[in-house]
């Protein structure tokens, strides 16, 4: 029986990409190593920086397993061009009892084991292919017009020019006296309902819920490894379906998930999440969002076989805290993926905490951020009791527990999807914990937080006894956390305040709707008239925004000249959190006084490469006569003077290309600081209607000998480049985007401070 599972991997380019295509045919591959459970080559795939991708992996250790990877109308890769653009593709899993040497030559290790994987892969293959052409109606043994038959394999593509030179399946399916002559006719019989072959191998142990609930099978195999994958509320059953093992269930079990839709697996473990809200203060919204997020919705082995729902190691960085509901001894090892300051990925070995039921995974989880502590303090304060589900997460965020800088985002992103916080609504939680633990000392403690009341410190950050440290750290957090913090004594008084302001803002909105693709084709429409526009998600609307201004004049000027195009205008005035500006654009303000200023003087400033002219330009810099500047000088003065890289290091920017020169030890010195991130491929223009391009980025660009650096809302600073005349006085700044100058220049590099 075909059993196709879901499994979507949501972090392959693939998926994320989206690209869609429709379907003429399917094409199909074995994997090309000893490697018998699809799930095993999911895994592997479903990383970030993987683009290899099929839309299903068929498993040869279980019959009629499968999993779908993506869509069938996304484009998959997994071969060349055609393939990839125009067949729905699969690989086979191969066989655990062989042995690749070297290209496609194997040793076998079991003969009698190897064709039984073989021969179930094969099977499931049929049934697989059976059922998809029995949904668009079509003939397995007919041709395409590229004149490959409508299911082909790697090799056939190969030989017809149009794969790439992989041999699959022809280099093991002799082994089972099959050729893809026979499994075309076999998959047309299957879809007339005739039987599949079916393998002859040794006794199969199921471990399912019930013997009748097929869709429910976790494993297929021996006694011994029948009874390691039974999970709690499953059983072991023999070819008669009779029970020979069960392991008890208690408390609910993530393997309970198994079967459902994401939506019915949300459903599901909310109320787990809202029991614990109300115990702890933890809001069951950004609870359920982490749950999605770092267990997959409860699809992960980790999930399956651990209940571990969040990731949790045994030793979280060598924190501990009271209240846990891990016993302290169960772990689940596995592979994890581990990312290095650098950016590098490598795999370990690691013990994870394995609970006896999903309860005590989200106990574990809200205890942990309840009472991790950070030195003095409480590590996540303020979280317990904070009612609003973006602040809890950003909270989260700062006190260390994600290292990806897209966590806050993706989170809240799951929050809106989903509507989680609706399960927030209604439920009583207990007083805020204050993070007052404290140690006992005859010096007085400066409490840093958001409000005094009770007698307690609301929301603190910190417990100092150095006044000027406290006041530090409540500009601090005033900064990042975007909120108000006090300096209190021990009796409550308030002897420091770091205050955060609001301004208003005026946005020019040309469009709300509640359908994001009408909202892209409103913006699209603004960009084609030649205007900035991007799409803002608030109030469960798609905004579409073609500027912000502190200045209402300014606003106003811009409705002028989209209502001359025929666009609707609003202009919406609101209290927008006024960010600290930029580092780097600290910088390169006090360049733009400095130049005004000298100017101003008659002081010279032109553009020139100091390698030609720097004898002569530091003697007339000397003279107070001339200054010289160029884009890569400029940007190299703004890390320095920021203090992200060394006063001697040498950086060159902007080389046709996109590319950046470095001097010595200059790129692991920018690295320390900044990330490098590669575009390519995306001009100015794109990258701003993304939202890609922030301010204070130093961009470098693919057809432009040439460095600037980011203001926001279209502003640049620069100082010329180099197909400049040289000789122009006063350095050319505050480019900008409006003008049309970089709209379609294709960026090459960013550097972003960190």
């Amino acid at each position: 029986m075909l059993n196709i599972l879901k499994y979507f991997l949501t972090k392959n380019r693939c998926y994320q990409r989206n690209v869609k295509r429709t379907p003429i045919g399917i094409q199909l591959h074995t994997i090309g190593t000893a490697q018998g459970t699809a799930k095993s080559v999911a895994d592997y795939w479903n990383q970030d920086a993987v683009s290899a991708c099929v839309t299903y992996i068929v498993d040869c250790d279980t019959p009629g397993k499968v999993l779908q990877c993506l869509p069938e109308d996304v484009r998959s890769w997994a071969d060349a061009g055609y393939g990839n653009n125009n067949l729905i593709t699969f690989e086979i899993c191969e066989s655990d009892y062989m042995k690749y040497t070297s290209g496609a030559s194997y040793t076998i290790t079991d003969e009698t084991k190897f064709k039984a994987d073989l021969l179930r892969g094969y099977q499931t293959a049929v049934l697989l292919c059976a059922d998809i052409c029995n949904r668009y109606g079509w003939d397995p043994t007919s041709k395409l017009p590229s004149g490959l038959y409508l299911i082909s394999s790697h090799d056939e593509g190969r030989r017809a020019g149009l794969s790439s030179a992989h041999m699959d399946p022809t280099h093991i399916w002799p082994k089972i006296g099959k050729t893809m002559d026979t499994f075309r006719a076999d998959v047309k019989a299957a879809m007339a309902g005739a039987a599949v072959e079916q393998p002859v191998t040794e006794a199969l142990y199921r471990v399912r819920k019930t013997w009748t609930d097929v869709k429910s099978q976790l494993f297929a195999g021996t006694l011994e490894g029948a009874k390691k994958a039974c999970l709690p509320g499953y059983s072991v059953y023999d070819e008669d379906g009779k029970v020979v093992y069960t392991t008890e269930k208690n408390g609910f079990q993530a393997s309970d998930l198994q079967g459902l839709t994401e939506a019915e697996r949300i459903a599901a473990v909310a109320p787990l999440y809202q029991e614990c809200m109300a115990k702890t203060g933890m809001l069951a919204s950004v609870g359920i969002a982490q749950f999605c997020l770092e267990s997959g919705y409860g699809n992960t082995d980790l999930a399956i076989f651990a209940n571990n729902l969040h990731g949790m190691k045994a030793s979280l960085s060598g924190n501990t805290w009271d209240g846990s509901a891990w016993d302290g001894e169960s772990v689940y090892t596995k592979k994890t993926a581990e990312q290095d300051a650098a950016g590098n990925v490598h795999y370990e070995t690691a013990d994870f905490r394995k609970y006896e039921k999903c309860e005590d995974s989200i106990a574990d989880r809200a205890a942990y951020f309840t009472n991790a502590m950070d030195g003095s303090s409480k590590r996540y304060p303020g979280l317990a009791g904070e009612r609003d589900y973006k602040k809890a997460i950003q909270i989260i965020k700062d006190g260390g527990y994600a290292t990806d800088v897209n966590y806050v985002t993706k989170l809240v992103n799951l929050v809106e999807r989903w509507n989680l916080y609706q399960y927030d609504e209604g439920i009583d939680m207990p007083e805020a914990d204050s993070g007052d633990i404290l140690p006992e000392t005859e010096q007085e403690w400066l409490r840093v937080g958001t409000a005094w009341t009770n007698g307690k410190c609301v929301g603190q950050a910190g417990a100092f006894h150095d006044q000027k440290k406290a006041e530090k750290y409540a500009d601090k957090y005033q900064d990042e956390n975007k909120q108000t913090y006090f300096v209190f004594d021990e009796n409550g008084k308030v002897i420091y305040t770091a205050a955060y302001e609001v301004a208003l803002s005026h946005i020019v909105q040309i469009g709300s709707f509640e359908m994001e693709v009408n909202a892209k084709r409103m913006r699209n429409k603004a960009i084609s008239a030649g205007f900035d526009a991007i799409i803002k998600y608030k109030d469960n609307q798609h905004k579409v925004q073609c500027g912000v201004f502190q200045e209402k004049k300014n606003a106003e000027n811009l409705k002028t000249k989209l209502e001359k195009a025929g666009f609707a205008v609003v202009i919406q005035t609101e209290a927008v959190e006024m960010v600290q500006e930029h580092i780097i654009l600290q910088q390169c303000r006090k360049f733009q006084e400095r130049l005004e200023a000298d100017l101003k003087k008659g002081v010279r400033w032109e553009y020139h490469n100091p390698s030609k002219y720097l004898k002569e330009q530091w003697q007339q810099a000397l003279d107070n006569k001339k200054y010289a500047c160029n884009c890569a000088l400029l940007a190299r003065w703004a890390l320095k003077e920021a203090g992200l890289i060394p006063q001697n290091t040498g950086i060159f920017y902007g080389k046709k290309g996109g590319s950046i020169s470095w001097g010595s030890g200059a790129k692991a010195a920018v690295q320390k600081t900044c990330n490098l991130i590669s575009i390519q491929t995306k001009t100015v223009k794109q990258l701003i209607a993304e939202g890609r391009l922030q301010p204070g980025d130093i961009v470098t660009y693919v057809d432009l000998q040439h460095t600037n650096i980011y203001a926001g809302d279209g502003k640049w600073y620069d100082a010329g480049h180099a197909y400049c005349s040289g000789s122009g006085e006063g350095a050319k700044y505050n480019s900008w985007y409006g003008d049309g100058k970089y709209d379609n220049q294709k960026v090459g590099w960013i550097i972003r401070a960190k």
